[in-house]
């Protein structure tokens, strides 16, 4: 069962995308940031993403660019996090659980394994791989 896409900056995103029950695009009033008063922000989703059960995407913020973003071909598996002002490239894999603070940037074709946290204002490379955290 697919659940139809949520739209967090007002406008339809007409990419081609899976989206799975249960997964949530942040909106309006549910940026993650203390300091979030309302500004007209965004999240960005790009072609051919799967975006599996529970996966939580914050919107961006005004203090960090305004727009949370997640290039093409990306796997977003159950229960991943994506903080506000985040900036995920394409053909990344975010395992189970894994999680992104805000203003994190994940480059190109990274994986970041099950249960792994990323602080925020982290860089992971392209190609990088982070080994799955544990319980």
């Amino acid at each position: 069962m697919r659940a139809p896409i949520a739209c967090c900056s007002g406008r339809p995103h007409p990419h081609r995308r899976a989206q799975h029950l249960s997964s949530l695009l942040r909106g309006r009033r549910y940026a993650q940031d203390l300091k979030y008063g309302g500004e007209p922000t965004a999240t960005e989703l790009g072609d051919d993403n799967t975006i599996r059960e529970n996966v939580t995407i914050s919107r961006g913020t005004a203090g960090g660019g305004g727009i949370t973003r997640v290039g093409s071909g990306c796997l977003l598996m159950a229960s991943a996090h994506i903080g506000h002002d985040s900036l995920v490239g394409s053909h990344c894999i975010l395992a189970n659980a894994a999680t992104l603070a805000g203003h994190v940037v994940i480059e190109d074709y990274a994986t970041v394994g099950a249960f792994s946290p990323v602080h925020q204002h982290c860089t992971v490379g392209r190609y990088a791989f982070i080994g799955g955290g544990r319980l």
